[in-house]
C-alpha cells in the first residue's frame, strides 16, 4: 500500500513477477522490462468508429517504470483486482504526435485535428482513451527507456515514404546497432 514507508522490490523480483504474469494484454511491457526489446511500433488500425488506447499517432520516447508509492500522487491511483495498484506505468520523456489535437468533443469524444506534418496523412479516427496518467515519480532503478511509434497503415505507406524511413531508423533496421523490436498490429 502507498505510504512514506513503502519500499520498492528489487529489480530481479519485479522482473520475475512481471514475467510470471505475462499474457496477451501485457507482453509488451514484459518484453521491455526483461530487456528483450527497446522499441515498439504499433501499427494501429484506423476504423472511423473505433476507440483506441493512447497515445495518438506519432513518435515517442517513453519510460516504463514502477511508480514510487512512497511519494504522494496528485491523483488517485487506479485499483486493479483486489485492491492492488499498478506495478508499472508509462512516463513520457519526449513526444511528437504527427498532428496537434483539440480537446475531445463532449458529445462524440472525437478531436479536431490541426496538421503539423503535411507529409503524413491524417488518421480517420481521433477517438482514443488518454487513460490513467501516473502522477507519482518513477522508481529510477526500476525503469527502462524505450522508443514507441504509433502509426496507421495509410500513414506508414504514404507516397513519399518519409514516415516508413523514420520508423526504420527508429528501429535501427540494417544499422550497426540493430536490436530486437515489437511490431504490434491490430
Amino acid at each position: 500500500n502507498p505510504s512514506p514507508d513503502w519500499v520498492p522490490p528489487s529489480w530481479d523480483a519485479l522482473v520475475e513477477r512481471i514475467a510470471q504474469q505475462v499474457d496477451l494484454a501485457n507482453f509488451q511491457p514484459s518484453a521491455l522490462l526483461q530487456g528483450f526489446v527497446d522499441s515498439i511500433v504499433w501499427l494501429r488500425s484506423d476504423f472511423p468508429l473505433g476507440q483506441y488506447n493512447g497515445p495518438p499517432p506519432g513518435h515517442y520516447e517513453r519510460v516504463l517504470a514502477m511508480p514510487n508509492y512512497a511519494v504522494p500522487g496528485k491523483e488517485a491511483d487506479p485499483v486493479i483486482g483486489e485492491g492492488a495498484r499498478p506495478l508499472l506505468a508509462y512516463f513520457d520523456s519526449s513526444s511528437e504526435s504527427f498532428c496537434d489535437y483539440a480537446v475531445a468533443e463532449a458529445h462524440t469524444g472525437r478531436r479536431k485535428i490541426h496538421r503539423r506534418r503535411h507529409d503524413v496523412p491524417v488518421e480517420r479516427n481521433t477517438f482514443w482513451d488518454d487513460g490513467w496518467i501516473c502522477t507519482r515519480p518513477p522508481v529510477e532503478h526500476l525503469s527502462v527507456a524505450f522508443s514507441h511509434t504509433v502509426v496507421t497503415l495509410q500513414q506508414l505507406l504514404s507516397p513519399d515514404q518519409s514516415l516508413l524511413e523514420e520508423v526504420q531508423q527508429r528501429l535501427r533496421i540494417g544499422g550497426p546497432n540493430a536490436t530486437e523490436w515489437i511490431l504490434d498490429i491490430d
